[in-house]
C-alpha cells in the first residue's frame, strides 16, 4: 500500500472545483460501473487509485483488467480515497482521466450527422442524462454552449452513468457550431408548446442532411440565438395537469423519435 502523498491527495481535490479541472486538463471519475464503461469505450484512465478495504469482488476483477491493459493503478488508504472522492459512499475506486482536446471545427464538418446542442442547461443531472441517451440513441455529437454546466463536472460524469466515454461533449458557441456544418442540407429542430407532433415533424425530416436537436433549459428555455436557427419546433403531447416536461425527459423523447425514424419503425 502507497499512500497519497499531500501534492497529490490536494491536486486531485481540485479537480473536483472548474477551475482545478480548466488548468491540468483533468477529471476524476469514480466508481466500478463508470470505469467499466471507460473500459468498455476505449477510453483508459491516466491511472487509478484504490482501497483494498472498500473495493468488492467485482472491483478487484476491475483492477486487475486495469492493470492489464497498463493502467498505472496505486492501491492506497481507504482515508485516501475517501479525502478524493466527491461522493459520500465510495466503491473503494477512483480514476484520473485527461479532457479530450476538442474543437468545433476538427468535431463537426459538413457530413450528415445528428446532433444534440445543450443550450444553457445548467442541471448536471439533466445534462449527464441528456448525453447517456444521446449515445443510446446514436447520436454523433454532444455540444455544450459556453454558459451550460461544465461537461466534465462530476456530477455530469456520474449521471451519464459512464456515456461520457462514448460520446465526448465538445463546448462552443450556437454561431460556431452554425458556421461548421452545411447550412443548405442541416435543419435544426426544438421542442415547443407551438410546435407540431414529434411524428409530422421528425417523419418529414431530410435525413441526408444534418439534424441538430437544440435542448433548452427549463426555467429559461432557448436562448434567442439559438431560437433564430430553429426550423422546426416539437411539441410534446402530455396531461394539463404537469406544467412542462424536465429538459432530459424532452430530449430524450426527441432523441428515440429520431433513432426510430432512422431505424425505419
Amino acid at each position: 500500500m502507497s499512500p497519497l502523498s499531500h501534492t497529490d491527495r490536494k491536486r486531485l481535490r481540485s479537480l473536483h472545483t472548474g477551475k482545478g479541472r480548466k488548468k491540468d486538463g483533468q477529471f476524476l471519475a469514480e466508481g466500478v460501473r463508470l470505469l467499466e464503461e471507460s473500459v468498455r469505450h476505449g477510453n483508459l484512465p491516466l491511472k487509478a487509485y484504490y482501497s483494498e478495504s472498500l473495493i468488492g469482488e467485482r472491483g478487484k476483477v476491475l483492477v486487475n483488467r486495469l492493470i492489464k491493459l497498463g493502467v498505472p493503478v496505486q492501491k492506497t488508504a481507504s482515508r485516501d480515497i475517501d479525502r478524493i472522492s466527491e461522493t459520500g459512499s465510495s466503491q473503494g475506486l477512483v480514476a484520473l482521466f485527461k479532457i479530450p482536446e476538442t474543437n468545433l471545427a476538427g468535431c463537426v464538418g459538413d457530413l450528415p450527422q445528428t446532433i444534440m446542442y445543450l443550450d444553457n442547461i445548467a442541471d448536471p443531472g439533466n445534462a449527464g442524462t441528456l448525453i447517456r441517451s444521446a449515445l443510446a440513441f446514436g447520436l454523433d455529437r454532444v455540444v455544450f454552449s459556453p454558459d451550460s454546466v461544465e461537461p466534465y463536472n462530476g456530477k455530469v460524469v456520474r449521471s451519464s452513468a459512464g456515456a461520457i466515454f462514448g460520446i465526448p461533449p465538445i463546448v462552443g458557441p450556437i454561431a460556431e457550431l452554425y458556421k461548421c456544418i452545411d447550412k443548405e442540407t442541416c435543419t435544426f429542430i426544438a421542442a415547443d408548446l407551438e410546435g407540431e407532433s414529434p411524428e409530422s415533424v421528425i417523419d418529414n425530416l431530410e435525413l441526408a442532411g444534418t439534424v441538430v436537436v437544440a435542448i433548452g433549459s427549463e426555467g429559461a428555455g432557448l436562448s434567442d440565438e439559438v431560437k433564430r436557427l430553429i426550423d422546426k419546433r416539437i411539441r410534446i403531447g402530455h396531461e394539463p395537469n404537469v406544467e412542462s416536461l424536465n429538459a432530459a425527459v424532452a430530449g430524450s423523447i426527441i432523441m428515440r423519435a429520431l433513432y426510430e425514424r432512422k431505424a425505419g419503425k
